[in-house]
């Protein structure tokens, strides 16, 4: 079982372009992405999203 910390281990190490391009794509892509990943842990899956919300909100901060 892959854990809920490397993998978003693997997406926060993820060049930072390819990483704006996942978080601009949030709605459509990630979510849907990390439920089929984390389909059998709902509440590994809210922690992720709150997770992702953040570093968008902190991007948006940022200008990017």
């Amino acid at each position: 079982m892959i854990s809920l910390w490397i993998l978003s281990e693997i997406l926060l190490i993820d060049d930072l372009k390819q990483s704006q391009r996942l978080i601009t794509a949030h709605e459509s892509g990630v979510k849907i992405r990390l439920q089929k990943i984390l389909k059998y842990n709902n509440v590994g899956l809210r922690v992720f999203e709150k997770t992702i919300d953040r570093i968008e909100r902190m991007m948006k901060g940022m200008g990017k």
